[in-house]
């Protein structure tokens, strides 16, 4: 398989990964009254293991499409987000938000910390809106 055929099958991957990253972070409601909190901490560790799954989707479609793309050879998250910034694909705003989300992705392991884990779970939403922002900025032509 050539690499732009592999960036397509990537793009395609991730944006279906996003499509259950999406539903997991809207669903159940918080408002709901009638979820334990058993249910509530198995509901915010798999939103935190999609999450995790759908970064490492990404951070890997990212630094593919910038070798195919820009013949760069990243190697660390951070290198490949910040070529994002330099090839003006992220805004620095943007870039220091996928530095933290590299940072939070890194803590994710030690999700048995439930201070851990409850913060990374309230800022999945916005991280799964820039993950899912970024892939369809760089959907491969």
């Amino acid at each position: 398989m050539n690499a732009h055929k592999k960036l397509i099958a990537q793009h395609a991957q991730l944006l279906k990964a996003y499509k259950t990253l999406d539903f997991a972070v809207h669903y159940p409601s918080e408002n709901s009254h009638h979820i334990t909190a058993e249910l509530r901490t198995i509901y915010r560790d798999s939103r935190i293991k999609r999450f995790c799954y759908c970064y490492v989707l990404t951070k890997n479609y990212v630094r593919n499409y910038m070798r195919v793309t820009h013949a760069n050879k990243m190697r660390t998250a951070k290198s490949i987000f910040q070529a994002c910034l330099t090839h003006n694909i992220t805004s620095l705003q943007k870039t220091a938000l996928l530095h933290e989300m590299s940072d939070a992705h890194k803590k994710s392991s030690y999700a048995y910390d439930e201070e851990i884990a409850n913060d990374l779970e309230k800022k999945i939403p916005k991280y799964a809106h820039l993950l899912n922002t970024l892939a369809l900025r760089i959907a491969p032509k």
